[in-house]
């Protein structure tokens, strides 16, 4: 699809994993397709994910829930990127990462997976890691324990409300912003 943006949450399938901090960016593309489009979720097996298209201020955007579990991630966007006709730079991975604060959103280009096993999938099957990424902090403050020890345990009720209030809107802004920003035909044009 030419010009189109593909927007791919990553997270586990299952209801097992909805809600816990590995799937925020899952759980982010679900909410905000439930919340503010007005599209539903079809079921590809061919593209080994489930996607949604919609416009964006004229931008066509798929969002693109891989039916693979996290750490064969690279699989998924490997293949949506080929079926699709998507190029690198118009793909956008949204995640967690458990380095980053609670609700802190990084935008990150080029930069290594960092231990995260779903992008660590997806820069060796795409042999890049010029890839676009909105990495959303899972780990509280005073937490000092491996991420495998809580990214795969469930928000708890404040935390799901901080969530809705505050990190989802926020997440759209900066997935928003991201796509204005690399849809403008004046993108070269502007000063830097």
């Amino acid at each position: 699809m030419k010009n189109a943006f593909l927007v791919i949450g990553l997270g586990n399938p299952g209801a097992a994993y909805t809600g816990t901090p590995h799937n925020i960016g899952r759980d982010f593309l679900i909410h905000s397709l439930t919340q503010h489009l007005e599209t539903s979720w079809k079921s590809h097996a061919l593209l080994l994910a489930d996607t949604a298209s919609f416009t964006l201020n004229g931008t066509p955007v798929i969002y693109a829930l891989p039916r693979l579990f996290m750490n064969d991630s690279g699989r998924a966007v490997f293949t949506l990127l080929k079926n699709l006709k998507i190029t690198i730079p118009h793909c956008i991975i949204v995640h967690d990462d458990s380095d980053l604060i609670l609700g802190r959103i990084k935008v990150a280009r080029a930069s290594r997976p960092a231990g995260h096993h779903g992008i660590e999938s997806i820069a060796t099957i795409l042999k890049t890691q010029e890839i676009t990424r909105i990495r959303i902090g899972v780990r509280h403050a005073h937490q000092q324990s491996q991420a495998g020890t809580f990214v795969l345990k469930r928000f708890n009720a404040a935390e799901r409300i901080i969530l809705i209030e505050k990190i989802y809107p926020d997440i759209e802004n900066t997935l928003v912003s991201l796509i204005s920003k690399d849809a403008s035909p004046s993108k070269s044009n502007r000063k830097k």
